[in-house]
């Protein structure tokens, strides 16, 4: 790998520096199958490529020098126009049903920045000199998982779809975490971020052992209840729609299951709940937030679990239109194939005024750099709603 300016000289090779070695390049991989045919082997490179970039054909392309091309190539508007046009389709769609003011282009730029490469950029991340990664990473909050764990307490990380979201497994390994499990699938990121030794802990997403993944996910919360009862640290991507149990809650528009298996989870075992968002902007820098744990409310367990649900569901709907340039397309697609709702004024009020006080208790925190502009729109103070661009 090529120096950046001003990066110190390259450690020697160690034991640690060669668990971060890539994984055999995509694009080899998807030539030598033989069950795939030339139609099928060019539309593979063609999503290898878009997602890995360089990083898909072997290339170890320094990551400040990768972040400023994609900063540029994000922001063609050709690019847009005649190779993304469905993803900007999307996007608008998304940006249509929002109920405030957001400039639609600096989305789309965004958007396209962090879905392009992103394989590349984790492992770019993973494999940069410690000062080039503390330069492009900024985590906010992390005493809140420690002093979690002071108290013996098992701690559950909210993730969610977002491009760089696993980047907070690398942050947790480096902070000396080890006891951690992740729910769902997500080998190969793993191996992008050189964190192979979890990978034995996932029941689904493993090539040699594939089983049925219903079956191993439920294996997943057993083990995972497991984990958190001696102490330990789980992953669970908290915003995914194929849940077997949800709480289904109008969100922008739709009806959008949230899985109740983390609350579950923390009900049973006591666990602290601290929601992790992981941003990523245009100049590439990242930025890693743990919010204050969740706190269960109520006297059964069932309402405790509820009330777990829909505070999280109200502190994600507050940074979703902050955030949507950050999630994958496809969860998007996901997100509007969701059966539509046509809520009355009074309930649409309701649930401005929940991620309201959400959005406040999150941004007059000093952990909080993002420049929101709460109250929102409509309100005494928010933005003019004749000022979205389109």
């Amino acid at each position: 790998m090529s120096a950046e300016p001003g990066d110190p000289p390259p450690a020697e090779p160690t034991v640690e520096n060669a668990a971060l070695s890539p994984p055999r390049p995509r694009v080899h991989t998807i030539l030598a199958r033989p069950d795939l045919s030339t139609r099928q082997k060019i539309s593979a490179l063609a999503q290898a490529l878009m997602r890995g970039g360089p990083q898909a054909v072997g290339s170890r392309l320094p990551y400040a020098t990768g972040a400023r091309f994609l900063a540029w190539l994000s922001g063609q508007t050709w690019l847009q126009q005649r190779a993304f046009q469905p993803q900007v389709a999307l996007l608008r769609r998304c940006l249509a049903l929002l109920d405030q003011p957001v400039a639609a282009k600096a989305v789309i730029r965004l958007s396209l920045c962090s879905n392009l490469w992103h394989a590349w950029r984790l492992a770019a991340l993973a494999q940069a000199a410690p000062a080039v990664f503390d330069a492009y990473v900024q985590v906010q909050g992390l005493e809140i998982l420690t002093a979690a764990q002071a108290q013996g307490r098992g701690v559950i990380i909210l993730n969610r779809h977002a491009a760089l979201s696993t980047l907070s497994l690398l942050i947790l390994a480096r902070q000396g975490v080890d006891d951690l499990m992740i729910v769902g699938r997500g080998g190969a990121k793993l191996d992008l971020l050189g964190l192979h030794r979890y990978k034995g802990r996932f029941l689904v997403d493993d090539e040699s052992q594939r089983v049925d993944e219903k079956v191993g996910l439920a294996a997943q919360m057993v083990l995972g209840l497991q984990t958190l009862n001696r102490g330990g640290v789980l992953s669970i991507a908290a915003d995914g729609y194929q849940v077997s149990q949800a709480l289904t809650l109008p969100f922008y528009g739709r009806q959008r299951p949230f899985g109740v298996g983390f609350a579950e989870l923390a009900v049973r075992s006591g666990a602290a709940v601290i929601p992790v968002f992981v941003t990523l902007s245009l100049s590439g820098h990242v930025q890693m937030q743990c919010t204050e744990p969740l706190t269960p409310q109520g006297q059964m367990a069932d309402e405790r679990v509820r009330s777990l649900v829909q505070q999280y569901a109200a502190q994600y709907a507050a940074a979703w239109p902050r955030d949507l340039g950050n999630f994958y397309w496809g969860h998007l697609s996901k997100y509007l194939a969701l059966p539509e709702i046509a809520l009355l004024p009074a309930q649409i009020a309701s649930m401005q005024d929940q991620a309201d006080v959400i959005a406040r208790r999150l941004c007059s925190s000093s952990k909080c750099s993002h420049p929101c502009d709460w109250p929102a729109p409509g309100r005494p103070g928010g933005r003019d709603a004749s000022r979205r661009d389109t």
